[in-house]
């Protein structure tokens, strides 16, 4: 460690958030988990959507987004209503806030610090039809759109199944994926094949500007 005084700093730096974890184990806790089960009136605007209806909402007060839940309705009924909210509307929904699930003993799913690794202080579950008003972001929007559109090509051509890998290789969309599957790369130490990394990218990037060499593009 002799002449490397960053590599000494970032040691002591994680000693002392280390320490201090030890020391008030609060703060890994869910600071919203003594509102479990209790019902409130949410008013926020939508910044990210997920396969399967779930959103996460920006609200004033909040250390972070909220994953919403929408309330179960006919899918029919639903679309004659048009009343899903876009990328960037604002909603106000009545739910139940449903603490984070911590994990209860060593080796399990912890979710407290699965969700703050995604920003979401806490979860929602509607208790009835969102009220939605304000401006859509076209632009997400609209990718939110065409990762749809794509992912049900990839059902309609593979199957349910090998759907489920390709869409969370090629997607990023992981909601599609079974649990059996996703054990058995867990297992094999592959998981990270399922993940959209650096090596996608890097793949996209160089097909891409080989592509553009091939149109004799100024470098």
């Amino acid at each position: 460690m002799k002449g490397r005084p960053l590599s000494l700093l970032f040691l002591a730096g994680l000693s002392a958030v280390s320490l201090v974890l030890c020391l008030f184990p609060a703060l890994r806790s869910d600071p919203y988990a003594v509102y479990d089960g209790r019902e409130l009136t949410l008013t926020g605007r939508v910044v990210q959507k997920h396969a399967g209806g779930s959103m996460d909402i920006r609200a004033e007060g909040v250390a972070g987004t909220v994953r919403l839940y929408p309330q179960k309705t006919d899918p029919e009924e639903a679309h004659a209503r048009d009343v899903t909210p876009a990328i960037g509307q604002t909603v106000r929904v009545r739910g139940r806030i449903s603490a984070l699930p911590a994990a209860t003993s060593p080796g399990m799913f912890d979710g407290v610090s699965y969700y703050r690794t995604l920003g979401v202080a806490y979860r929602l579950f509607a208790a009835g039809e969102a009220e939605v008003f304000g401006e859509a972001d076209a632009f997400r929007e609209g990718l939110y759109t065409l990762r749809a559109f794509l992912g049900g090509i990839l059902e309609e051509a593979l199957g349910a199944e090998d759907a489920g890998i390709m869409k969370a290789m090629l997607l990023g969309d992981k909601s599609a994926l079974d649990d059996d599957t996703r054990m058995l790369y867990q297992q094999s130490g592959i998981l990270h094949i399922l993940t959209v990394s650096g090596l996608h990218i890097t793949l996209l990037g160089t097909a891409l500007y080989r592509m553009l060499v091939r149109c004799r593009l100024p470098f």
